[in-house]
């Protein structure tokens, strides 16, 4: 099974919280940066090490690390929290499932960043998106899950869609990298429903 844990690393206030992996994921992050990082983000390399560590602390305790058997596998950061749902006579498995961190009111939609491991790529990759979407819906009532990859980064558009989750257009001139625009595909799952 996989384990879902926040992690947090802010020195000024003297908070920490499963900083064990940090280095996991920032080395995760500088691997792929290719893949993440526009022209909007900090282009030195410690520049960029502090920006991410301030992110970090600021999506707390939405910026999580995947842990199979021990193992970190990945990461995910979820912003964009939008509206609230009440639970309605038809989501009767949110009184059996939900954790205590879930109320009567549940966010409606978030917007999910990740990166996983190329070791973990496959089965296991798509294991543990499936986990982490549940782990999101039971925690949070969520029910729309949507992602912005950019346009020329195919091969996670595709494992997207391998995913369940649908391509519903093109935002485009959504960032710019390299001075040029860049669009995004928008993708999103539904769930629960």
């Amino acid at each position: 099974m996989i384990k879902f844990l926040p992690i947090k690393a802010d020195i000024n206030n003297n908070a920490f919280e499963n900083v064990q992996y940090l280095p996991f994921v920032l080395d995760l992050l500088f691997k792929n940066k290719h893949l993440l990082v526009n022209d909007y983000f900090p282009q030195n390399d410690a520049q960029l090490l502090d920006y991410l560590v301030e992110e970090i602390n600021a999506v707390y305790p939405w910026f999580i690390v995947g842990v199979l058997n021990e193992q970190p596998i990945g990461v995910a950061w979820i912003t964009h929290w939008h509206g609230f749902h009440k639970k309605s006579e038809r989501d009767t498995s949110f009184e059996t499932t939900t954790s205590k961190a879930a109320t009567a009111e549940n966010y409606h939609s978030c917007q999910l960043h990740g990166c996983i491991d190329r070791k973990y790529w496959g089965k296991t990759s798509l294991y543990s998106v499936e986990e982490l979407l549940n782990f999101l819906h039971i925690n949070t009532g969520v029910i729309r899950i949507q992602m912005e990859i950019p346009e020329f980064n195919s091969r996670a558009v595709n494992f997207s869609k391998r995913a369940g989750f649908q391509e519903e257009g093109i935002i485009r001139c959504a960032a710019i990298k390299n001075g040029k625009p860049l669009n995004h595909i928008l993708m999103s799952r539904i769930l629960g429903y």
